[in-house]
């Protein structure tokens, strides 16, 4: 039988070709109504299979034409439709003379048992229902309402595939934003690291000589006190450095029980200097407890919150308050709002009477890459970073804001019964020493000059080099006058872990300490692995510096990490 499938969509002509002329049936095709009337015309078509909704002409159109033509009208045409599936669209067809009404998708044993059952009825067929007369201005009203209803619905899906498309190019603009500010970070990181060997050694000179310095001013004097100004602000360039460098580098920080206050009233002390006149500062730090986390970090995470409250009133001032105190969380709502446990906990609050948050963007403020700053302003990782921070010491931070009025930013850390460990002061009655011979290398020549005489100091004998190929060549002439070597890893012409190598290859047993600025070549692992004693990251103090010299050359059997290396464990008087 001579068959003729109209569709718009060239799969679906396939699907349906394939399955008649699998059956024996000889096909033609047309893609709308119009193309079917002429190719009807030209005579032999014996059955049609059309769509509905189609260009130029429509399945319902070409229906009506073909049941008006004396001519075609006895042709069994069958409508196949995906969009005009309900019982009103079914009852439509077979008034205007439809034979069949089949829903997309069909199986094709079910397809193919519908078109033989109308092909073996021959002339004497009957529509499956029997459609009331309709007139032409009846037929015309009920076209129109088919047409209507399936417009309306086709503008609700475009709408709907509208929304899709700008959610999808808004998520493709974020998309490529954060890759920029990745792109952006991944270049800090770089510069960073590129940097950050140059600053620490420009550090290790401040800080060293600064301690050698104040080991000889009169005690209590005004110079005294300024020394140990400049001491204090070299530490925290030193943390600075260590928080940069997390940028470029993952590293896993030394965690250990600390108090809030002293660090709280540290980057207040930072703040006040920094922020204009117009911010008033209240302080409301009272509590002594301890956290389990890293000193470093926690000056991270207040930075930058009192850095952007500080940000939210530099047009108009207002009042900056830091809050600090013991709270015992119990099942209440506040907790639950957090998800806190109940349990001792240290409540740090940062509030401001700036600008506030609108409530349509603050429940995106902790996401990476999320700022309301302007271009150039921020990277869109402070909250980020410190929330990061919060949730790896086992706190909660939450925000509170209304516009106009301000924000509060609390965190909840929770407190430790763990004792902290005795501090280290810059007066230290009597530091770890000894009469062992010292070969000290670094390329510049006043940190050099510093090791040498720190260690001189102490009672050690010191030879210093500059060259690692100098301090090879001697080392090669008089491999037994040396009882250790401590080499910087950035030289010229010999990378200090090269040197190590070189120097094991002519005495097994000597130890070696090896000291970076910031390389990301070497870690405790690597350094382990080629036999040197104890890696040591630039800028150190002198009691630390004494303290792991000590440590290597009484356990010369094995790797010391830096922060072993600083337990003493007794071993000194």
């Amino acid at each position: 039988m001579n068959i003729l499938i109209v569709d718009d969509h060239e799969v679906n002509r396939y699907l349906l070709e394939s399955m008649l002329n699998g059956s024996g049936h000889d096909v033609r095709s047309a893609t709308n109504g119009a193309e079917a009337l002429e190719i009807i015309t030209d005579g032999g078509i014996e059955l049609i299979i059309s769509d509905i909704l189609m260009p130029v002409m429509d399945g319902f159109q070409l229906c009506r034409k073909v049941k008006a033509d004396a001519r075609f009208r006895r042709i069994p045409f069958i409508i196949h439709t995906a969009t005009y599936t309900g019982p009103q669209d079914e009852a439509f067809a077979m008034t205007i003379g439809a034979d069949r009404f089949i829903q997309k998708p069909c199986e094709p044993d079910v397809f193919m048992g519908i078109v033989e059952a109308l092909i073996a009825a021959g002339p004497q067929r009957q529509p499956l229902t029997q459609p009331e007369q309709a007139s032409e201005e009846e037929i015309l009203k009920l076209y129109s309402e088919r047409l209507v209803r399936k417009l309306e619905k086709k503008m609700v899906e475009l709408e709907e595939e509208l929304e899709k498309r700008k959610a999808v190019e808004i998520q493709q603009r974020n998309l490529e934003k954060q890759l920029q500010q990745a792109q952006k970070m991944e270049a800090i990181g770089t510069l960073a690291g590129g940097i950050a060997h140059d600053f620490n050694n420009i550090l290790t000179a401040i800080i060293g000589y600064t301690e050698l310095t104040l080991d000889k001013v009169e005690k209590g004097s005004v110079i005294e006190e300024y020394l140990h100004e400049v001491f204090s602000a070299g530490k925290r360039a030193k943390d600075l450095v260590n928080q940069i460098l997390a940028v470029a580098r993952e590293a896993n920080e030394e965690v250990k029980p600390i108090p809030l206050r002293p660090i709280a009233k540290e980057v207040l002390k930072l703040i006040r200097s920094s922020i204009p006149a117009t911010i008033e500062v209240k302080p409301a730090v009272e509590s002594d407890s301890l956290i389990m986390g890293n000193a470093t970090r926690i000056h991270q995470i207040l930075m930058n919150l009192c850095t952007n409250a500080a940000h939210a009133m530099r047009n108009k001032g207002g009042i900056l308050e830091v809050g600090l105190r013991d709270v015992t969380i119990a099942n209440n709502p506040s907790a639950s709002a957090l998800a806190l446990k109940p349990g001792d906990y240290i409540e740090l609050t940062v509030s401001d009477t700036g600008t506030g948050i609108p409530p349509d963007i603050i429940g995106s403020i902790f996401e990476p890459y999320f700022t309301t700053k302007a271009s150039g302003e921020g990277t869109g990782l402070g909250l980020s970073v410190v929330h990061g921070i919060v949730e790896s010491y086992g706190g909660k931070i939450g925000a509170h804001s209304e516009l106009g009025k301000g924000s509060v930013f609390t965190i909840y850390l929770p407190i430790t019964k763990k004792i902290r460990e005795a501090g280290q002061p810059h007066e230290i009655a009597e530091l770890p020493s000894g009469t062992e011979r010292i070969l000290f290398l670094d390329d510049e020549a006043a940190i050099a000059n510093l090791g040498s005489q720190i260690l001189s100091g102490i009672g050690y004998s010191v030879t210093q080099r500059t060259s690692s190929v100098e301090a090879l060549a001697l080392f090669r002439s008089k491999p037994d006058a040396f009882d250790l070597v401590i080499t910087d890893m950035t030289m010229p012409n010999m990378t200090g872990d090269k040197l190590a190598v070189e120097l094991m290859k002519i005495r097994s047993d000597i130890p070696v300490i090896l000291c970076t600025g910031y390389s990301n070549q070497v870690s405790d692992q690597t350094a382990n692995a080629l036999g040197i004693k104890a890696l040591v990251h630039k800028p150190i103090v002198k009691a630390d510096l004494s303290k792991i010299v000590r440590n290597v050359l009484d356990r010369q059997n094995r790797f010391i990490p830096q922060g072993d290396s600083l337990k003493m464990e007794g071993r000194f008087p």
